[in-house]
């Protein structure tokens, strides 16, 4: 397996991949906001391999982008999320109401919010999403990334307890 860190040329893992199988024909196994990974296996050839490099190179050189601050801007929200309903009772509870992500801010979530890749939760049922914990989803959203649990396949709304 070959780990390659593409954030230090301006890219998501997500865009390289994307630029990667678009131009290149290249199929990755796996990118995330910084990087890709690519498999040698016993199948590759000489020329299977010169074909990776020859993309990687055009890749750095063709699509690099100036401005690297953006991955500088976001972080993972720090800590854990605040809890204050049980994740059974939480996601059970027929008192429910579907909002914006926006105005999901400061409430109660009945449904799991899972960035994809890694598929660790960053919230739960029972847990508040804060400013953020948006701020993050939207960044990992731009970049190409996905997300798992939502009802919403947009990712444009959240389903919160009902106060």
């Amino acid at each position: 397996k070959l780990i390659i860190r593409v954030n230090d040329i301006g890219l998501s893992g997500f865009k390289a991949s994307e630029i990667l199988r678009s131009e290149y024909k290249v199929e990755v196994e796996f990118a995330d906001l910084r990087q890709i990974i690519c498999s040698l296996t016993i199948a590759d050839t000489e020329y299977t391999i010169d074909l990776l490099i020859d993309a990687l190179h055009h890749l750095s050189k063709h699509h690099r982008q100036t401005d690297h601050t953006d991955f500088m801007r976001i972080k993972l929200p720090d800590g854990l999320p605040r809890s204050v309903i049980n994740v059974r009772d939480a996601y059970f509870t027929t008192k429910t109401r579907r909002v914006s992500l926006d105005e999901g801010v400061g409430h109660v979530l009945v449904e799991s919010i899972i960035p994809y890749p890694p598929g660790v939760p960053l919230l739960v049922p029972g847990e508040i999403m804060e400013q953020h914990h948006l701020d993050f989803l939207r960044y990992f959203l731009d970049k190409g990334g996905y997300l798992v649990g939502m009802a919403d396949p947009n990712f444009r709304t959240v389903s919160i307890v009902d106060t």
